[in-house]
């Protein structure tokens, strides 16, 4: 019972996107109760009501459409706010980010190395895939998403061994 209330009281609630409810779309109306929805069986009669709820309904379709496209648009003007484009050219040096799945056969564990390199740029397939000059015996493929490289800056690292102390390691992958 408290799952059939639980769904009645969503399906009432207006949408964010569209600004109404389901049962308001579906129906054209916000429903006072469940016994609304009771099956009134096959009724081949036509009104003159009947036609103007359905091209009321039409209408609303309508409405409901317009308005999720407009929300799909800000949406995606949002989203395009935070987006970072990032091109590389043969040559440039990245650090490469390494996904759990990319590391080499058992040798991932929480606290290795994820972010590795400076490494050069080889060749570039399209905007988003580029092959690295990986290190030999890696066995990882060399070729990463636009999403995995982040572009090498010196000074960045030189400031980060000043305040650390660290030194930048080599990793050797067959330990």
């Amino acid at each position: 019972m408290a799952l059939a209330q639980a769904e009645f009281a969503y399906n009432d609630t207006p949408n964010q996107s569209t600004g109404m409810s389901p049962f308001q779309i579906i129906f054209g109306m916000h429903l006072r109760g469940v016994y609304e929805l009771r099956d009134l069986g096959k009724q081949e009669a036509r009104s003159a009501s009947a036609e103007d709820f359905a091209e009321k309904m039409q209408k609303l379709q309508e409405e409901v459409k317009d308005k999720l496209q407009e929300s799909s648009k800000r949406y995606k003007q949002r989203a395009y706010l935070k987006r970072r484009e990032k091109e590389f050219q043969v040559g440039d040096l990245v650090i490469v980010y390494l996904r759990k799945e990319r590391f080499p056969t058992k040798t991932y564990n929480k606290l290795k190395l994820k972010k590795i390199g400076p490494y050069k740029i080889k060749r570039k397939f399209s905007a988003n895939a580029y092959e690295i000059e990986l290190p030999e015996g890696i066995g990882i493929s060399p070729i990463f998403n636009v999403a995995d490289l982040y572009p090498f800056k010196e000074a960045e690292t030189e400031l980060q061994n000043e305040v650390t102390g660290d030194e930048v390691k080599i990793v050797d992958w067959e330990e």
